[in-house]
């Protein structure tokens, strides 16, 4: 088994949760070779996700593993979805990087990413998801009650880059 010094443990945690370099209390704390204590890792840790640079994570996390930035290239078909427009689709990915970026601050269970009962829609979403009284641009938590949108694989940045064009594609989302 390989031991990651601490300042190399520092800059991997730094790219991971910021996308960027360590800043001087991280390179501090690993230059004293403290960094891999428990509580003092989990403290650094728990500093970073608090910092608005950790915003990175969850884009860049959702891009990655959902295949979120595909959402941009998707263009479904005019005619059959006359509803799609850039406003949507900006919801879309406004929806799943809120809903992400509260399961990792809340310590939620890997479990909510699949059956969460709550997303976060604007107007325009909600208008979308047939989803009653919301107002307004600014995307609020709401709680879902049917089983069709649960988790991330009822949201429409999934359902959208795991479809065609013109219809849904149940192998591509399965893979």
């Amino acid at each position: 088994m390989y031991k990651v010094p601490d300042l190399e443990l520092a800059s991997r945690l730094s790219f991971f949760l910021w996308s960027s370099l360590p800043d001087d209390e991280l390179l501090d704390v690993a230059v004293r070779g403290q960094l891999r204590g428990p509580q003092v890792l989990e403290q650094q840790v728990r500093r970073m996700l608090g910092d608005s640079r950790s915003q990175a994570l969850m884009s860049n996390f959702a891009g990655q593993w959902l295949q979120a930035r595909n959402l941009r290239l998707a263009t479904p078909d005019p005619i059959q979805f006359s509803d799609f427009d850039e406003n949507l689709r900006e919801a879309f990915q406004r929806e799943t990087d809120l809903f992400l970026e509260s399961q990792l601050r809340e310590d939620r269970s890997v479990v909510e990413l699949l059956d969460a009962d709550y997303t976060f829609v604007n107007e325009r979403l909600a208008t979308h998801y047939g989803i009653p009284n919301v107002y307004g641009n600014h995307f609020r938590r709401v709680r879902l009650t049917d089983d069709r949108r649960r988790g991330l694989l009822g949201q429409g940045t999934v359902l959208t880059v795991t479809s065609y064009s013109n219809r849904t594609a149940p192998t591509i989302r399965g893979k």
